[in-house]
């Protein structure tokens, strides 16, 4: 009687990059037949997870080993997309958990898998990443785009934005392209790209830095960047910029720490700190600093002025 030793290596191989399944296809193009798959399903040596794939040993990772076996199951030409794609890449606001594939043809539906068609010749372009074939960032935020609320994109574009996975002009150009073809969430999409140009605040650096251009021809003898400021022991808070000698605080109130109710309350609570500890403070936030940058300056300037005038 046929072991079928040489083939279950065969097979354990795969397994092995494949978080421990493998498909029925594999597995006789490993040598396996009907029978001897049937043998080692009924002894439990493997296990069906989905029609046509099999686990052979635990996942090392349970979410990645599901997506391992439904790309198997919906066949090579299918990819990972939208919250899978996005949980795959990091983007802020999709962790991992969801099971979610595109293909070229319609799939039965199974419990646990949300499955997508694209048309057959086109097949958007993909990354590996976990030896699973995923859609583009540009491409999975346009399929965000199509069947996530914008309160939901929005976040994980701005992070894709940040870190510098898409460029904005070819995310424009796509955009272009899709609402000829009536393709679906370009009205959100067409939002987020409208309002994010050269003026846009991505990061607390970025917009610090341009704080930092308006204060330095100010001359301001003691500015200090990122001060931590303390009342005797006890530490208040790491501010933007600050003059010690006048007591004077300038904050920049970036988009992305600062946008929720939570984040308001934070700061009013580390500002009034301030203030009783003896500090006045200007804040400032991304509209100031580019839209109005004159009067951000004759802001300043007038603050300063006044403990000038206090000290005479």
């Amino acid at each position: 009687m046929k072991t079928y030793a040489l083939q279950d290596a065969v097979c354990e191989a795969l397994a092995a990059k494949q978080q421990g399944v493998i498909s029925r296809k594999q597995a006789l193009e490993a040598g396996h037949t009907v029978r001897s798959i049937e043998v080692r399903v009924t002894s439990g040596r493997w296990k069906i997870v989905l029609p046509g794939v099999y686990r052979m040993r635990p996942a090392p990772t349970a979410w990645l080993g599901d997506l391992h076996a439904a790309y198997l199951w919906a066949g090579l030409t299918s990819l990972i997309s939208h919250r899978s794609a996005a949980a795959l890449q990091g983007l802020t606001g999709y962790r991992r958990g969801a099971v979610e594939i595109s293909s070229p043809k319609r799939l039965w539906p199974v419990d646990g898998i949300k499955a997508h068609t694209f048309k057959p010749d086109d097949r958007p372009p993909f990354q590996w990443i976990h030896d699973l074939p995923t859609t583009r960032v540009n491409r999975t935020l346009y399929d965000l785009a199509a069947t996530e609320p914008l309160r939901r994109l929005e976040p994980a574009f701005d992070d894709a934005y940040r870190r510098d996975l898409f460029a904005l002009p070819q995310m424009a150009n796509d955009l272009l392209i899709r609402a000829r073809r009536g393709r679906g969430g370009t009205t959100k999409m067409r939002t987020l790209v409208a309002s994010r140009d050269g003026d846009y605040a991505l990061t607390e650096s970025e917009l610090e830095g341009r704080m930092l251009t308006l204060l330095k021809p100010l001359a301001i003898d003691d500015l200090q960047v990122q001060l931590r400021i303390s009342d005797g022991d006890v530490s208040i808070a790491r501010v933007d910029f600050a003059s010690p000698s006048r007591m004077l605080v300038i904050e920049v109130d970036g988009w992305r720490y600062h946008r929720t109710n939570r984040d308001s309350q934070r700061d009013k609570a580390r500002e009034r700190k301030l203030t009783l500890a003896g500090w006045r403070v200007l804040r400032f936030t991304w509209d100031d600093v580019v839209k109005t940058p004159g009067a951000v300056v004759q802001d300043v300037l007038q603050a300063l002025s006044v403990f000038d005038a206090r000290t005479v």
